[in-house]
């Protein structure tokens, strides 16, 4: 089974029961058996009868099962299941105005259920210990501790996927679910307004709480140029503020070296902003702005990035 909104179970349960021969022009939900005519006939009470109930499955899902008694007392059952939202196939578009191929659709749907069923209120474990607060995200208490749900949006909102941030500090997506050019805003902004850009929300997160700049995570230095360019595109008065990741731990610099990527791609009304780490050892541990607020504190951060931004 295909996942369905609402309004295409619906749709999908009534044109079961017209093919089974049953005159029906409305689907009746949890109201028991329904007695029907068949289709054409115009006098009698009917001997057909249908029932459709509606229940909440356990990943979150919407499902409906129709029950139909067809001619002859043959007993047929129809089920459907999907997301609760309204839309319909036709309209999940994605960020460049382009159809989606089915698989991306119904893994869109249940992103929106498994946001939907996330808590609206929680703890995020390695939040916690990064020392940042939470912005427009949810969470998750599982096997993998108190867990951070990062929804990931595509440039008119709509909600594709999402990112975990586990406890010990790995990171999830959902497996073969598509998360080039979507991202997610910390704080909303306007056309004109500087905009921060990062890979992860902690470093959107330590930025946003230390200079108040809004900010925008693309969660991956590989997720960085598409973004930044959906960004220029929808925001083109916006400076942009590259919040990038100093990786003098690896062999090549991939944080520094995709911030100038973008920038050229960019071209003007773009800033690198890059954390120093002279005197401390080439590790991951010292490697991006929360590290250095984390170890130097706000104040140092706050004027290294004024500082920065204001050339």
């Amino acid at each position: 089974m295909s996942y369905m909104t609402i309004k295409e179970q619906i749709k999908s349960h009534l044109n079961f029961l017209v093919s089974n021969g049953l005159d029906v022009i409305e689907l009746k939900i949890n109201s028991g058996f329904i007695r029907c005519r068949s289709v054409g006939q115009d006098d009698g009470r009917g001997e057909l009868s249908y029932k459709t109930t509606q229940s909440v499955l356990n990943n979150g899902m919407i499902g409906l099962a129709t029950w139909c008694r067809c001619q002859g007392g043959v007993v047929k059952i129809h089920k459907t299941y999907g997301s609760p939202g309204s839309g319909s196939t036709s309209e999940m578009l994605s960020a460049d105005g382009q159809i989606e191929e089915q698989g991306d659709i119904e893994s869109a749907r249940k992103s929106e259920l498994f946001w939907e069923y996330s808590d609206r209120v929680g703890e995020s474990d390695y939040l916690r210990r990064k020392g940042v607060g939470y912005y427009g995200i949810r969470f998750r208490n599982n096997a993998y501790g108190r867990v951070a749900v990062i929804p990931l949006h595509d440039a008119e909102g709509r909600l594709w996927s999402y990112q975990l941030l586990n406890a010990d500090g790995t990171k999830r997506v959902p497996k073969n679910v598509k998360v080039s050019g979507l991202f997610h805003v910390l704080k909303s902004f306007v056309n004109g307004q500087a905009i921060g850009l990062a890979e992860s929300y902690v470093v959107a997160a330590t930025c946003y709480e230390t200079i108040g700049l809004p900010t925008v995570t693309a969660i991956s230095s590989s997720n960085l140029e598409r973004v930044a360019m959906i960004l220029r595109n929808k925001y083109p008065n916006s400076r942009i503020i590259i919040l990038a990741d100093n990786d003098r731990h690896l062999k090549q610099n991939k944080g520094v070296q995709t911030a100038y990527t973008v920038r050229d791609k960019l071209g003007e009304n773009c800033t690198i902003a890059i954390p120093d780490f002279d005197g401390f050892p080439a590790s991951d541990d010292y490697s991006d702005w929360n590290d250095l607020m984390r170890e130097k504190g706000h104040l140092v951060v706050r004027n290294k990035l004024n500082g920065i931004i204001r050339c």
